[in-house]
């Protein structure tokens, strides 16, 4: 059997306690201390060549992981009870009593982890910062997830229990505030990361975990081939777009509406470039109308947004809405879960032209933006229009025509008549912005709004609210779809004898929707 690499530097030899476990193929070089009941696992390496490594009582350095101290910088000293996850890598650093480093996390020189503090997988430390007793600093789980490789799936599912319980621990004792949402949230985050693994070791699907995997990597050809069979109607889409959606919830999903001609295609896009020049990726759901004779649909939204081609943290997805009303396609939500899974931290829904009632979705993202432009009607048409009712963030484009300021008026006078006569969905107060997307005018104060109404949604507790009302859209109108499916397939020939009897008078479209639910046998 393969024995650990216990090695002296300059004659120092490492010192080891009592109890302690080196597992074989680790190796410990020169001076490092390392204190009773303490576990090294298979393949990490603690080089004490040029400063002391101390290891404190009862921690556990899983498999893989680096502690180098490097020329001209203090020792690293770790803590009793301290959990350092699979192929960390730490330089120079001190990780006080109960701290944990999450998987792939890298701690660099001169921080400090102080007692019970946690870093999320994945995540970076630069050097110099600090991380409070008790507090959590997530970095970015996506990343971390994009990096796994199937068998890194397989490695992490245990470690969501110790993420949970480290967090509770500290959370249990604060007060209910933003900041205790937050948190709870990105432990949340990083926990389901880790069932996710579960679910893609475990999968009796063919073919599942691999296209997970490359999903949660954010491979693109496997972010459009689960797209493409978000589209499909087969049964057989079902068990990858179930692993997808429990991989989903990190995002920020931001829907742009308003009506034909109000240029929401060229306000996407000046976002989109907005939100990449601030470093965060961006997800693009860009739907179409569809021909109620051909089917088909121009998808000429992809025009508009030719710049962004060439960029690898956008992603845009073009849908037709196939028959579907609101404004959305049937493959809207599940198109959203995979861009989500793959760790676009922003994601724009681009509506159809809507009307004044077509407006599903206010139940499909976080933040809504209503898009309005000068010159598209009367004052009257603010009043009347469904939208203006819906908005978190209005927007007026093309604010360098001259009556795009009395648009902007008419939109305010509305809002505070709104608030004068208690016509609020909530607390927000709803901002109206002019901008200019050609220009490049008033976009930067457009993703700081969404922002704000981001942050809004985290510490008011409306953003699980959203969320649930979200799901129930969801499931009702999945509802809607597997019964209209099922009546076309098992009652086609009573639907056409009904379709005669309604044209002949002899009864009525409800009742024949009766008769024909009747006619069908339902499973259950």
């Amino acid at each position: 059997m393969t024995q650990p690499n216990l090695l002296p530097y300059k004659g120092i030899y490492p010192k080891l306690g009592a109890r302690v476990f080196i597992a074989p193929t680790a190796t410990v070089i020169g001076d490092v201390e390392i204190e009773d009941d303490v576990s090294i696992w298979f393949g990490c390496v603690l080089r004490g060549d040029v400063n002391v490594i101390r290891v404190g009582a009862r921690s556990n350095i899983q498999d893989g992981t680096v502690v180098h101290v490097a020329k001209d910088t203090v020792g690293t000293y770790i803590g009793a009870d301290v959990t350092i996850g699979h192929m960390a890598l730490l330089h120079a650093c001190t990780l006080e009593d109960r701290a944990f480093v999450g998987m792939r996390a890298t701690v660099m020189d001169l921080c400090v982890i102080e007692k019970g503090g946690m870093l999320g997988a994945g995540a970076l430390l630069t050097p110099g910062k600090r991380i409070g007793a008790g507090q959590l600093w997530t970095g970015s789980p996506a990343k971390y997830l994009r990096s796994l490789t199937p068998a890194d799936l397989a490695a992490t599912a245990h470690l969501a229990p110790r993420y949970v319980d480290l967090a509770n621990d500290y959370l249990s004792a604060q007060p209910q505030t933003g900041e205790r949402m937050h948190m709870t949230k990105s432990v949340e985050t990083l926990a389901r990361g880790a069932a996710t693994a579960t679910l893609a070791v475990s999968s009796a699907e063919p073919g599942v975990p691999a296209l997970l995997a490359a999903v949660l990597a954010g491979e693109r050809k496997a972010v459009a081939r689960v797209m493409s069979i978000a589209e499909t109607t087969t049964t057989t889409r079902r068990p990858i777009l179930a692993a997808i959606h429990r991989a989903a919830g990190r995002a920020h999903v931001v829907g742009l509406t308003g009506v034909p001609g109000s240029g929401k295609s060229t306000m996407v896009r000046a976002l989109a470039q907005q939100y990449r020049a601030r470093g965060q990726t961006v997800g693009i759901v860009a739907i179409d109308p569809s021909s109620p004779f051909s089917g088909g649909a121009i998808l000429g939204d992809r025009i508009r947004m030719l710049e962004l081609a060439g960029d690898d943290g956008v992603f845009i997805r073009s849908l037709a809405t196939r028959g579907a009303l609101g404004g959305l396609a049937r493959a809207s939500h599940d198109v959203v879960d995979v861009l989500d899974a793959a760790g676009f931290d922003v994601i724009l829904i681009e509506t159809v032209g809507v009307g004044q009632d077509e407006v599903d979705i206010v139940q499909s993202a976080h933040t809504v933006v209503v898009v309005s432009a000068p010159g598209l009607g009367d004052n009257i048409q603010a009043i009347k229009a469904g939208v203006l009712e819906i908005a978190d963030v209005h927007v007026v484009s093309k604010c360098d025509r001259p009556d795009a300021s009395e648009t902007v008026a008419n939109l305010r006078a509305m809002l505070r008549l709104g608030a004068m006569t208690g016509n609020q969905r909530s607390s927000w107060s709803v901002p109206v912005l002019a901008t200019s997307a050609q220009n490049r005018e008033g976009i930067g104060d457009l993703v700081d709004a969404i922002a704000g109404h981001g942050q809004y949604l985290r510490e008011s507790g409306e953003l699980a609210l959203r969320r649930r009302r979200i799901l129930e859209m969801r499931v009702l109108k999945s509802a809607e779809d597997i019964i209209r499916d099922r009546l076309l397939r098992r009652g086609r020939s009573q639907l056409d004898g009904l379709l005669d009897q309604t044209m002949e008078g002899t009864i009525d479209p409800f009742g024949a929707a009766c008769q024909l639910l009747d006619a069908c046998e339902w499973p259950g």
